[in-house]
Formats: structure tokens, sequence, C-alpha cells
């Protein structure tokens, strides 16, 4: 005889499937609320079937069953404080992944209106997303859609190469001198593969605008650039190029790190213009009245400016036979103990290289006194900023 066959009671009726037990509520002696079938379920009528009537009483006695946690999921994207809790159910997971994925769609979206691109979004580092986030930051001037971390950002500058140290195997180090940034060092990545074509736009001498792209470091990253003035002539003689390579020098040594000067820049640039349509001397090239007058100039933008007139010492009438880089300027023949003797007529020439326009350089700086000039800007040099250019001649 088939077991399944063997009942001590009248076959009990099925319950149907409308029935509130088949979607989780439990029998009063047992515990399982899962909807199925326990091992341990008793039925509450011992023997007889459980209809419909005998059921809703027994619902009615039963003690309430808690609804398994359920996640808490933020209300909207605009509330990104909101706590998460990891879901108990799969359904509640499922949810959680579609809201992140929602998100994630919105910070791209962002992304895209604020005009950045795949590559530059992966250097950032983290994507701009909504400004629910609480990262997004007011837009800086020159500043390409705002920035998400006080330490990050992408900005557009012009800019001139004053140096350019070479740096791994295609890397290259560049100082450069903005007019809003002042003198910044910055890396130009792969610049010196083959096939790169940031090569010819980075030399020193040249103008370009750059994008740079600043992290939480101190150094900076050029991402682009694009040639304003080449300045080709530098490159075509060699006495205009180491002539380029003394102002070049001066600037790089004279000017600080992270001062922004408009003045100081148009100086360079006006300078660099002037030496690419030069006429070779036969001085020497250091000893060009453009560097010289552009070396003057810059004294007077690190606030170094000498005194020529009366004695810097005692200020009397008499005659300036001297000149005395600790005390300032020229003084006369009584204060002249320790200083460096020099002539009337240099003391003219430098006084003119400060006063006239740079195109005027040539005609206020005799030749016969570059030397005597030159070595009154480099001992004003070495006693204030300790800087002793390479390209200047032995004192």
């Amino acid at each position: 005889m088939n077991p399944a066959s063997v009942s001590n009671g009248p076959p009990a009726a099925p319950v149907p499937s409308s029935y509130p037990g088949s979607r989780g509520v439990a029998w009063p002696a047992c515990t399982h609320t899962t909807g199925r079938a326990s091992a341990g379920a008793v039925p509450p009528v011992g023997g007889a079937a459980v209809g419909p009537a005998d059921y809703g009483a027994v619902v009615a006695d039963a003690p309430a069953v808690a609804p398994p946690p359920a996640a808490r999921i933020p209300a909207a994207v605009s509330d990104p404080t909101a706590s998460v809790t990891v879901p108990a159910t799969t359904s509640a997971r499922i949810r959680l992944r579609r809201r992140r994925s929602a998100l994630s769609r919105e910070a791209a979206h962002a992304d895209q209106a604020a005009g950045l691109t795949r590559s530059e979004r992966r250097s950032i580092g983290t994507s701009l997303g909504p400004a629910a986030r609480g990262w997004t930051t007011p837009a800086r001037p020159g500043v390409r859609g705002g920035c998400h971390h006080p330490g990050v950002s992408t900005f557009e500058t012009d800019a001139v190469v004053l140096r350019g140290i070479r740096f791994g195997e295609a890397d290259t180090v560049l100082s450069v001198l903005t007019p809003d940034h002042g003198r910044l060092s910055a890396i130009a990545k792969g610049v010196r593969r083959p096939k790169s074509r940031l090569g010819g736009r980075l030399q020193p001498g040249v103008r370009s605008r750059l994008t740079l792209h600043r992290g939480r470091g101190d150094m900076a990253t050029v991402r682009s650039a694009e040639v304003q003035e080449p300045n080709a002539g530098l490159w075509q003689d060699g006495y205009r190029l180491l002539a380029a390579g003394s102002v070049l020098e001066g600037a790089l040594r004279t000017l600080p790190e992270g001062q922004p000067d408009p003045g100081a820049f148009h100086l360079v640039c006006r300078g660099l213009s002037m030496l690419a349509r030069a006429i070779a001397r036969d001085t020497p090239p250091r000893l060009d009245p453009v560097v010289l007058g552009v070396h003057a100039k810059l004294l007077v933008v690190a606030g170094l400016v000498p005194r020529l007139g009366p004695c810097a010492d005692c200020a009397p009438g008499a005659a300036m036979v001297a000149y005395s880089a600790v005390t300032g300027g020229a003084v006369c023949r009584a204060c002249a103990a320790g200083a460096d003797p020099t002539t009337p007529a240099a003391l003219a020439a430098l006084e003119g290289l400060l006063t006239r326009p740079l195109a005027e350089a040539a005609e206020v700086l005799p030749t016969q006194r570059t030397f005597e000039v030159e070595r009154l800007l480099s001992l004003t040099l070495r006693e204030h900023l300790g800087v002793e250019l390479r390209s200047a001649s032995s004192l």
C-alpha cells in the first residue's frame, strides 16, 4: 500500500493560493515568516482540515509579525547625506543598484555640460557630479568648468618658457612665466618623443597659450599649447640666441615664484621680440643694450632701484665716484670706503636704462660703458638677492 494514501482522518482540503497564509502570515504555533512550509508547523485544529472560515479566526488571534527590514534609499539625488543601509532583501538591493546607476548617469551629464572630456575627467580623478555632492566651488577666472576640489584646477594662460630640464625618458620640467600666476613650474609629459606635438611649442623663448592642470602638488601639468609668438629669429643666429638666454636667465633668477606681475611678463616678451630682430654686435651677446636694459628694469620689478643721484650715504652735492651695493647706490668720495669705483658716465648710462623705454636702450648706453653697467647690475643682484648670473662676466 502506498504510505502516501494512509491518513488518520478525513482528507484535508487544499489551501487556496489566495489565502493570506501563502503570502507570509504564520500559524500561531509556527515562527517561520517566509510563507513556505515549515517542518515544525502544527495545524491549529488537530487532524482537521482548515477552511477559509477557520483560517480567518486563526489569523485574528495570531501575533503581529514584523516586516523584513527594508533598505533606506535617499529620497532624491539632491540629498547625498541620507544614510544608506545594507538591504536585507533582493528587491531592495536591486533598487539600490538602480539608484547608484542613476547617480552615475547624472554625474556623466554634469561633466558633459561642464565641457570635460573623458581624459580630463580621468586626470582629475573624480567626476564633477551633481551639485548636491557638495564638492563644487564657484568658478575662478580662467578656470574651465569650475573646480570640485579647492586644490585642483585647470586653467589657460599666456606663458613664456624660461627653462626646460629633461626628466625621465621623455618628460620635461618647465619654468614658465605667466602674467596671472607669476613664475611657476610645470611638467610636459612625453614632450621629447618623436611624435609629440608639444615639442616645438615649449622651447625656451617661445610665447604660447598653455592649458595647465594644477593638482594638489606644487607642479602643474601641461595639457595643451598654442604658439602665439615663436620668436623664430632667435634660432637663426647664435648671437641672438645667446642674448635671449641671458634675458631668460635674468628673469628666472630674479622674479620670485608664484607672484603675478603682468609688467614683468610683458617686459620679458618685449625684450625677446626685440632680440629676435637684433643685429649682431662686436661685443659679447650678454652686453647687448636690450639685455642690459631688461636686467636693469628687472631690478625695478624686484624693488631694488639703486639711488644714482645724491650720495646714498650722506646725500651732499659732491660728485659720485663709486658704487656701493650695500648702501644702495652711488656714493661720494667721502663715503667711498669699501665701495667699488665707477665713473659718472656709467652711472648716467644705468640711470638711462632704468628710466627710458627699452627701445631706447641702444641710445642711452654707449658701447664703451657696457662692461661697467653690467658690473653694477651684477653687484646689486649678488648683494640683495644672492644671485650671480652665469652669463655675466667675472668680477
